[in-house]
């Protein structure tokens, strides 16, 4: 019997014993298409005009799979690089937000990504030293060297602190006796080469964070007082400090609603507790900013009424 005369039921167990038959399926039901990415993700090449939750299914099992899959949507390119940061290099144009999610899994990512945003570019180098400082890799201060060179024509101020953070370090790496006094001199100087410095103290952790608020991504085990500080001298610094306690979540909140956006699942006491910071925050932000906190509050259940007071730009 032809395929296409087969109920949807005799379909599946077709596709269960050999997926890519649905190539020769028309217009197969989603229930179908299910059936054949769930045995294999590539099949979904064979779709024409997958739904999305075809699409879902097929690259959260294999985020390669995206690579077949036609202008897939935020989510989509979310759910693939989720399971494979790698994934990325396939996803043409990606957003910021996707672009994070890779360099958050796999900072050498960076480097599948043909145009990305000054704090992808940033973050990503940041981890690649980080983990150069942590095993000793030579190798990561290549790419890092590389990848600067590669946006030079950008004018990121923060590039040239991370290259002469590279090129300055040398006293801190081959003199690890150097004294407290010397390590201050040194990270007021550039607090980025607090990454070379084991165990520093919180006063050499405090100007480090003075002089680069991403100094802190450096430190392997920062100090309460030294992530406070950071997310009140810039809320981004909470980005640095995923697994930062409930406080310090809090204190990056008050200091500034925007820091919502780099807080994973927060919880609503939290973003209650922060209220009022928040809400100034999609008020002055930017509209796509705005949406972009409004978003998050929905996705945790949250729907303060003054959010659909006198800001038209959100909607």
């Amino acid at each position: 019997m032809n395929i296409n005369g087969m109920t949807e039921e005799e379909q599946i167990k077709r596709v269960n014993k050999d997926s890519n038959i649905i190539g020769y399926i028309n217009n197969p039901s989603e229930t179908v298409q299910l059936a054949a990415v769930q045995n294999n993700a590539n099949s979904i090449r064979f779709i024409n005009n997958p739904s999305e939750v075809a699409q879902l299914a097929a690259v959260k099992r294999n985020g390669i799979a995206i690579q077949y899959i036609k202008n897939p949507s935020e989510e989509v390119q979310l759910a693939a690089v989720q399971n494979n940061a790698k994934s990325i290099k396939y996803i043409k144009n990606p957003t910021g937000k996707v672009q994070l999610a890779a360099i958050e899994k796999d900072a050498s990512t960076i480097l599948y990504i043909s145009n990305p945003t000054k704090d992808v570019l940033i973050i990503s180098l940041l981890k690649i030293l980080l983990l150069q400082n942590q095993f000793h890799h030579d190798i990561n201060i290549k790419y890092v060297k590389g990848i600067i060179e590669k946006y030079s024509d950008r004018n990121y101020p923060e590039l040239d602190v991370i290259r002469r953070s590279i090129e300055n370090d040398d006293t801190i790496k081959e003199n690890t006796n150097i004294s407290e006094s010397e390590q201050l001199v040194a990270v007021k100087r550039n607090g980025l080469v607090i990454r070379f410095i084991k165990n520093p103290s919180l006063r050499v952790q405090l100007a480090a964070i003075n002089q680069n608020y991403m100094a802190i991504s450096c430190i392997a085990k920062p100090d309460r007082k030294a992530m406070l500080f950071a997310v009140n001298k810039d809320y981004r610094a909470i980005d640095h400090l995923r697994t930062a306690p409930t406080d310090i979540k809090l204190a990056a909140l008050h200091h500034d609603g925007r820091a919502l956006e780099f807080i994973n699942n927060p919880h609503k006491d939290i973003v209650n507790a922060a209220k009022p910071s928040i809400i100034h925050a999609i008020q002055t932000s930017d509209p796509e900013t705005a949406n972009m906190l409004k978003n998050k509050l929905t996705k945790i259940g949250i729907n303060w009424p003054e959010l659909n007071k006198n800001i038209a730009y959100l909607d």
